[in-house]
C-alpha cells in the first residue's frame, strides 16, 4: 500500500480520515510507519470499505484484490 500518490488524498476527501490524521501519517519517516499509522485511523473508526475504495481509486487494485480474496484481515 502507498499512501503518498493519491490514497490519502482520496481517504481526506470521502471524509474517512481528517486533515490532521492525514498529517500525522505524512510525518511519519517511513512507508511501514506511514501505512501502520494509517491502517490504525481506518481500523479505529470501523472505515475498511472506504479504504478499499480509496485504493481502487488510487490505482492499487491489486490491494483490494489481495484483501477481498481473503488474503488480509481488514
Amino acid at each position: 500500500m502507498d499512501p503518498d500518490f493519491g490514497l490519502l488524498s482520496n481517504l481526506l476527501a470521502n471524509g474517512t480520515i481528517d486533515r490532521r490524521e492525514v498529517n500525522e501519517v505524512k510525518s511519519k519517516s517511513s512507508l511501514c510507519s506511514r501505512n501502520s499509522q494509517l491502517l490504525d485511523y481506518i481500523l479505529t473508526k470501523d472505515q475498511c470499505d472506504e479504504l478499499k475504495a480509496a485504493l481502487g481509486d488510487a490505482s492499487q487494485l491489486h490491494i483490494v484484490n489481495y484483501l477481498m480474496l481473503n488474503g488480509g484481515k481488514i
